[in-house]
């Protein structure tokens, strides 16, 4: 035997028993899902389904409780008696034809059982929680049953105890409550006669019924409250207030009390109508707008009310504020024209009081008109005291401006004596500065020192003068004085500058006596003393002289001029 034939001979044998080893797998497999197949359809034939379709067959079910009752126990025997025999049948079949090895054939029945158990577990599961579902009822309804009667019972006992809380809506909670009852009567012949899925319906209502009840108490509860009690007493409170108010001389013109409250009276009677009908929002609705009208009275009348105490208070207050504020007047115009006779108000201050007196008496007036009123009744007494209210803020600003301007102007007469005492002193000191210069004895004064001086004369003289008129305008002069006060000062430091140029001149000349042999020295003492001499020109000798020195003997300017300080 060849090498090929060997090998294709070993191939052969292999491949015989590879098959046979997949063929025994594959049917041990077929074998283990056949099995369990079994075993499913086993379980569903449950001992406690059947325990529940006979204590459902026992109760006597009617209308939609037996109608589905006998529908899903039909189907039920319907599974049992077709769908898992033929099952059952097939996977036989399935049995029968792994144990021959028939391996294809067993495949295809179990493919096509598979999916049919799990359909008919599926079915049965539903109809065993149908059934559970039915016997369910009969336990929930009665226990529901119990408590909603309970809840019932109670809410009907607490509306009859407190029927006054409730009277306007009373008759329609009967209604309520007498449809409920009829439920309640409903329930009982459904259980008796055994249709127990309608009754859970009627429960449903009957327990939405109550809910329903549970709030509609609280507001018919509120809203009568309202009705029967709080409003009229208000209104009442309203309408005798209002009377009492009209003897005691108030008008009230915001609004017409008495058509109002009849308008009220007219809502609240609507408004009773809406709870006795049960149309607790509209009736909430409407009590909120009644309650809204009733608090604007009060506010009205309160208002009116606390008016009439402020002007009773205030009215001798003002009287004597307007009297103060007044006669204050008179005197600051009289005091202001006497003081325009001898100085300008610059500021138009005695036409401003002038004004200001003038709006005084304007509302002195009218003020003496609300008081007339006030006295013969029947005003408003909230106008009064808002307008009077804004009459004492003009009295307060008047005076707070009147009394500014006084002190303004009353220090006039201190400001014409210090600007007088201002220009004595300025004369003083402007002959020190001069007579200073004198006294120096120097060849002659510069010229930017006498234009200055002459300068500042003339601005006293000027100054000097204005104070001498009749009408004096010191706001002016207060300038003037400034200026002058500034060139003095400037004046005294050019004198000052002056003088020490002069001094250092003459220092600096004598120091350069030491290079009297220079040429340039010689030509700087020669022009500085032609400056010196001739042209009085103090600061620009002692320039050239200074340049000189340092040019020859650096330093020595400076030690010059430091030394000449320290004296």
């Amino acid at each position: 035997m060849s090498a090929k034939q060997t090998i294709l001979i070993v191939f052969l044998v292999v491949l015989l028993m590879a098959v046979l080893l997949g063929a025994i797998i594959i049917n041990k497999y077929l074998k283990n899902v056949i099995s369990s197949l079994h075993d499913d359809l086993a379980k569903l034939d449950d001992p406690l389904i059947a325990e529940d379709i006979d204590r459902l067959d026992k109760m006597d079910l009617a209308g939609a409780s037996l109608e589905r009752f006998s529908k899903d126990r039909k189907n039920y025997n319907r599974i049992f008696s077709e769908d898992v025999t033929k099952s059952l049948e097939l996977l036989n079949n399935a049995v029968a034809a792994n144990e021959s090895y028939k391996l294809y054939t067993a495949y295809e029945i179990v493919k096509q059982v598979k999916p049919k158990v799990q359909e008919i577990g599926t079915q049965v599961l539903a109809l065993q929680k149908g059934f559970m579902e039915l016997l369910k009822f009969t336990r929930d309804n009665k226990l529901q049953l119990d408590a909603l009667k309970k809840q019932y019972d109670d809410k009907r006992k607490y509306i009859l105890s407190t029927s006054y809380d409730y009277s306007l809506a009373l008759e329609a909670l009967e209604d309520e409550l007498h449809a409920i009852g009829c439920q309640f009567e409903s329930v009982k012949n459904l259980t008796i006669q055994g249709d127990h899925v309608e009754a859970k319906r009627v429960l449903q209502k009957i327990r939405s019924a109550i809910t329903k009840l549970e709030d509609e108490l609280p507001l018919v509860k509120k809203t009568s409250s309202e009705l029967l009690d709080i409003f009229p007493e208000q209104l009442t409170e309203i309408s005798t207030t209002y009377k009492s108010m009209l003897k005691n001389k108030f008008s009230i013109v915001e609004i017409d009390i008495c058509s109002t409250v009849k308008q009220l009276r007219n809502s609240i009677e609507e408004s009773k109508k809406l709870v006795s009908q049960l149309k607790l929002k509209d009736a909430d609705s409407k009590n909120h707008s009644i309650k809204e009208t009733i608090d604007k009275c009060y506010d009205i009348l309160t208002k009116e009310y606390k008016a009439k105490a402020f002007v009773d208070q205030h009215q001798a207050k003002i009287v004597k504020a307007l009297t103060h504020t007044i006669t204050n007047s008179v005197k600051l115009i009289k005091n202001l024209e006497h003081i325009d006779k001898s100085y300008e108000l610059t500021h138009g201050e005695l036409d401003e009081v002038r004004g200001l007196s003038s709006r005084i008496q304007h509302l002195n007036s009218e003020f003496d008109v609300d008081c007339q009123k006030v006295s013969d009744g029947g005003v408003v007494y909230s106008s009064i005291e808002q307008k009077w209210h804004k009459l004492i803020d003009e009295i307060i600003k008047t005076d707070e401006r009147e009394n500014k301007i006084f002190k303004d102007v009353d220090g006039l007469y201190d400001g014409e004596k210090i600007a007088n005492a201002s220009i004595e002193k300025f004369k003083q000191n402007v002959s020190l500065i001069y007579r200073k210069m004198e006294r120096r004895n120097l060849p002659g004064k510069p010229d930017s020192f006498l234009q200055l001086y002459t300068l500042v004369v003339n601005e006293i003289a000027k100054t000097a003068d204005k104070l001498d008129q009749v009408r004096i305008n010191l706001e002016e002069i207060s300038h003037e004085l400034i200026q002058i006060q500034n060139d003095i000062d400037r004046l005294e430091q050019d004198t000052k500058e002056i003088l020490d140029s002069a001094d250092l001149v003459e220092l600096t000349m004598q120091y350069s006596n030491k290079y009297a042999n220079r040429n340039d020295i010689i030509h700087a003492n020669k022009v500085a003393y032609d400056l010196y001499n001739n042209k009085y020109e103090y600061k620009e000798a002692l320039d050239i002289l200074a340049a000189a020195i340092e040019k020859v003997e650096p330093g020595s300017y400076k030690r010059i001029e430091s030394d000449y300080y320290k004296k």
